[in-house]
């Protein structure tokens, strides 16, 4: 139930190996010699902080990271500066998340190296032209959601890729102005709430006063 990356450092949570469940070798500096790192089936948000992590707990840092499973979590944006910083990562599973805007796809580029990378099962996929738009940006990509990626789909990618640039950046504006209408909504609702909890208050506090003056006319 991991929230934001961090809480692998900070709750001191206990690696395990997937092949035995047994923590995996670490060196004297107290960091694990491992190039793979699984993060799925959690409820993190956002990879913000990922690098700060991998610098404390891997052995070699971002630079020693090739394989990342953060799949099956509640991602909806990624953060370009934390991808810049892993050169030779290879295989990224981001299946099963929350990202719905296409121009989250470009920031993928930050990763040279990458051969493999999952993102079925994200709204995103529901998008027209999704594959073509990854490979589009990726044309470097050898699997593309456990599918091969052909000579084909990198011919289709070129040759339409362009035309669906315009689309793409149109409904990012729409998912931009929808996130900032809910964000709105909920900072109204919010208001609504707690003027109405003053005003509950509010009156709690004169009934008690009319009850306290009631009982002192009896007496």
């Amino acid at each position: 139930m991991i929230n934001k990356i961090e809480e692998i450092v900070t709750e001191g949570e206990q690696p395990q190996t997937a092949r035995n469940y047994r923590a995996p070798f670490k060196t004297q500096d107290e960091r694990y010699r491992t190039s793979s790192i699984r993060l799925s089936y959690n409820v993190i948000t956002e990879t913000d902080g990922l690098i700060n992590v991998l610098y404390k707990i891997l052995d070699g840092g971002p630079l020693g990271l090739c394989w990342l499973d953060i799949s099956f979590n509640t991602i909806t944006k990624l953060d370009e500066d934390s991808l810049s910083q892993l050169p030779n990562l290879k295989i990224l599973y981001l299946h099963g998340n929350s990202i719905v805007d296409m121009t989250e796809i470009p920031k993928l580029q930050a990763l040279g190296s990458l051969k493999t990378l999952t993102l079925h099962g994200n709204p995103l996929e529901e998008e027209e032209g999704y594959r073509i738009a990854v490979i589009f940006y990726m044309p470097y990509l050898l699997h593309l959601d456990m599918v091969g990626v052909t000579k084909a789909d990198r011919a289709n990618s070129q040759n339409f890729g362009a035309r669906y640039e315009s689309y793409w950046k149109k409904r990012h504006e729409e998912f931009e102005e929808s996130y900032k209408s809910q964000k709105k909504a909920a900072e109204i609702s919010y208001t609504e709430r707690v003027m109405k909890a003053g005003e509950d208050s509010e009156d709690e506090f004169d009934d008690n006063n009319n009850n306290t003056h009631n009982t002192k006319a009896k007496k």
